[in-house]
């Protein structure tokens, strides 16, 4: 009895975990980009519904959603903003592999300001 409601459990937390729309995040060479912001709207929409971040190994992981039409847009520090539509028949989906652009900006020039600090005395503390 024991086994079984070990087993029952399991399952119920293994299902649990799945919920919802997944995917993942990456970069062009396949690697994970973690911290990306996902933001879902209904298709055509202004008003975002659900937001999120992936994870370390640039999964993600949104609550259920009704079936219907949605954009998601996605944004990672160092790469261009994507926005993917998609449409769900069940709650439920995967998205698979989200892969983001790099954005390369580059600089013409950089000046740096500062002030020289005033001599001071450390003779005292064993410098010249």
């Amino acid at each position: 009895m024991l086994a079984t409601l070990l087993i029952s459990t399991l399952l119920i937390v293994s299902n649990f975990k799945n919920e919802g729309l997944t995917g993942t995040v990456q970069d062009p060479s396949g690697f994970s980009i973690e911290k990306s912001s996902l933001e879902i709207y209904p298709k055509n929409g202004s008003n975002r519904i659900y937001e999120t971040e992936t994870a370390e190994d640039g999964s993600f992981v949104f609550p259920s959603l009704p079936k219907g039409e949605y954009e998601m847009v996605v944004k990672a520090l160092g790469y261009k903003e994507k926005t993917k539509s998609f449409q769900l028949n069940k709650s439920t989906g995967d998205l698979g592999v989200i892969q983001l652009e790099e954005n390369f900006i580059s600089l013409d020039a950089v000046v740096i300001y500062g002030k020289k600090s005033p001599k001071k005395n450390f003779a005292g503390f064993g410098f010249k």
